[in-house]
Order: structure tokens, then sequence, then C-alpha cells
């Protein structure tokens, strides 16, 4: 709302159809299994949501990735789905952001930063370079 109110373009990396055919492309026990995964997601072990903010907000990429890819160690097929297929997707318009001279602002959520399918290592791949601040 503030970057409108500022006069700033808000677009997003993926649509609602994206969204919603990235679920119903999957057979009905897929689709329970990640609904499950997703539903379950935010119920941490106590303690879980302090120890991911201090991790952020410490720049603990380690601690970062073990704790929000755990997440999906009984999972792949909701690894891939939820993350690993959304990073590849949302690629290309990222880089496109790149090669333009203007500043953007790019949100996803922290489990599409880390891990050697994230974001951040895709573009590496492509030679970018990539640095925490």
């Amino acid at each position: 709302q503030k970057a409108v109110e500022e006069g700033k373009e808000v677009s997003g990396l993926e649509s609602f159809a994206f969204q919603l055919n990235m679920l119903t492309g999957q057979t009905l026990e897929e689709q329970t299994t990640v609904l499950h995964e997703v539903l379950t997601k935010g119920s941490m072990e106590e303690g879980g949501i302090e120890r991911l903010v201090e991790a952020w907000s410490t720049g603990d990429i380690d601690a970062l990735e073990d704790y929000l890819l755990s997440e999906y160690e009984n999972n792949p097929d909701a690894y891939r789905l939820m993350v690993t297929d959304r990073n590849k997707a949302r690629l290309p318009k990222i880089v496109d952001m790149l090669e333009h001279d203007i500043d953007y602002m790019v949100i996803v959520g922290a489990a599409h930063l880390v891990g050697d399918d994230g974001v951040i290592a895709l573009l590496r791949k492509q030679g970018y370079i990539v640095e925490q601040l």
C-alpha cells in the first residue's frame, strides 16, 4: 500500500492462476500431502519462531537453512512443488529486473532464499554476485 501511495509499481512474481495450477496439477494424494505440509508448517515446535527470527536477524544462513529446509525432510515432493519449482519459475523475472538500471524490492519467503535450489544459489549459478548485507 505504501508503494502504491508513493506512485511505485507493484507486481507479483507469480499469478494466482500459477499458484492454483501448481496445486491442482498434482494428484489428489499429492495435493493432500502438500496441503498438510503447508498447514502444519506454521505449528513449529516451541521456540521455533524465535530461533528463526534470531537466525534471520543475525545473518546465520546455515541455521536458517537447516531450520527451514528441515520442514521438508520427509516430503521432497512438497519441497519441489512449494519451493524449487517456484524458484525456477521466478528466476527469469528476477534476472530481467537485474538487467534494468532501476531499483527493485523482491519479497519472497525465507525458504526461497536458502539451499542449493534457493533464489540466491540460482542467481550465483548464472554468474550474479549476491551479497548478504
